[in-house]
């Protein structure tokens, strides 16, 4: 894929080039006019001119890899190349170019459908990949309530021409309640969406029905697990004794060794705080469907991070290499974090929801029974455990899990967390 940049009066700049690569990482490079490699990309302003004055965007030489970017050429294929015209300035190119890190505020999904539909489009005097990334982080700053003065100023500019990707100022898609807790909005589904896992599935287990999703309503979610310091507040004796050694009672570790009960009691005093009766807000444990498609990004992948396993590096806090020479147990064969036991929240990438440890770290309790799905067939086979509402299930995995746990994993073992939303 490619986008190129020209003057007003036509004459060519510069070109950017997103590659495909076979592993479905993707490489992101700027050439100038005679096809050499420049790290920064030329900057125009609002009226379309060059503008050396301004900061372009600047392509990282030196990282290992890039992130991946899901069904950017929406083929379908996650690990299709993407099939472009090439031009005579193009065969100027080297046959490696360098990777560039995106980072988490280019995951929204709608962000990338917008990144490849907007190729050839100029808007705002910024052309094609540059860009789209703009408006992807322009979008993803809304989402997280952290715009400035002056991107709210080209946000109102740009918002007339892609209402899709751009919502309404005045709505809110994040917020930090009395306890500082930060939230953020899933939105309901645009298009019909399935849950659950295939037969197809490697990992598929008989509970794991895939099943059309009904959510006609959005909801918001924590971004972020319940930490020690959140759930100290609520009850101050709360304390969590080292594992072999491990300190897992740090203010920002997540809430482990929480019953179910314990869970639903914290949510029931969140409810009671004066300044979330005044702000009209309720809180409850998400459903295990909700949290599912919540885990997906919107977008059905299998994991937080996408669909391929063993995860990327920075993918979550796992049994890694470090923790197999440590505690002598089974390990993700060449994975690799930097945190031995419990993890402080949100040190890992989020989906594309914002939400991070979806995956690793810990486990979390839903509101939902054990039970078969809606519309199973009668008699279905339950898991690990046999059905009845006398389990919970839980979701996710924790840092000591090895094995690939797909968003639509369900279990009825002891829980060691929580995560809170509220409609």
């Amino acid at each position: 894929m490619r986008a190129e940049s020209f003057d007003k009066k036509g004459v060519f700049i510069e070109a950017e080039v997103l590659r495909k690569r076979g592993d479905s990482f993707w490489d992101f490079s700027i050439y100038d006019r005679n096809g050499a490699l420049i790290p920064v990309s030329v900057a125009f302003n609002d009226d379309g001119e060059v503008a050396p004055e301004l900061p372009g965007f600047k392509a990282a030489q030196d990282c290992a890899s890039c992130h991946r970017i899901d069904r950017l050429d929406l083929s379908g294929d996650p690990e299709a190349p993407a099939r472009v015209p090439v031009r005579a300035f193009f065969h100027k190119l080297p046959a490696r170019v360098p990777q560039i890190h995106l980072g988490p505020e280019y995951y929204d999904h709608m962000a990338f459908t917008e990144l490849t539909e907007s190729n050839a489009k100029q808007k705002d005097g910024v052309f094609g990949v540059y860009g789209s990334l703009l408006l992807s982080e322009l979008a993803g700053r809304k989402r997280l309530a952290s715009l400035t003065d002056k991107d709210k100023a080209r946000y109102n500019l740009l918002r007339p021409y892609y209402p899709e990707l751009l919502t309404p100022l005045d709505r809110i898609d994040s917020l930090t309640n009395s306890i500082g807790m930060r939230l953020v909005r899933i939105p309901p589904p645009a298009r019909k969406i399935t849950i659950g896992s295939h037969i197809s599935d490697p990992q598929h287990q008989p509970d794991e029905q895939s099943h059309p999703l009904y959510l006609r309503q959005g909801f918001f979610m924590a971004m972020h697990k319940q930490t020690n310091a959140e759930f100290r507040k609520f009850r101050p004796g709360h304390h969590v004794a080292p594992y072999r050694g491990l300190k897992l009672d740090g203010d920002d570790q997540p809430a482990v060794n929480v019953s179910y009960g314990d869970a639903q009691a914290f949510v029931d005093w969140l409810n009671q705080l004066p300044a979330e009766r005044a702000a009209g807000r309720t809180y409850r444990l998400p459903t295990e469907e909700e949290w599912e498609y919540a885990a997906q990004g919107g977008d059905g992948r299998r994991f937080p991070w996408g669909d391929q396993w063993p995860p990327p590096e920075g993918a979550g806090n796992f049994a890694d290499e470090a923790s197999g020479a440590q505690f002598k147990w089974e390990y993700l064969h060449g994975y690799r974090d930097p945190y031995l036991g419990t993890s402080p929240v949100g040190k890992f990438f989020p989906n594309p929801y914002f939400l991070y440890d979806m995956a690793g770290n810990a486990y979390e309790w839903t509101s939902s029974y054990y039970k078969p799905y809606p519309g199973a067939p009668k008699g279905s086979a339950a898991g690990t455990k046999p059905y009845g509402s006398q389990w919970r299930v839980l979701r996710g995995s924790s840092w000591a899990d090895e094995l690939p746990r797909s968003c639509a994993v369900r279990s009825g073992i002891l829980s060691r967390l929580k995560r809170v939303c509220h409609s």
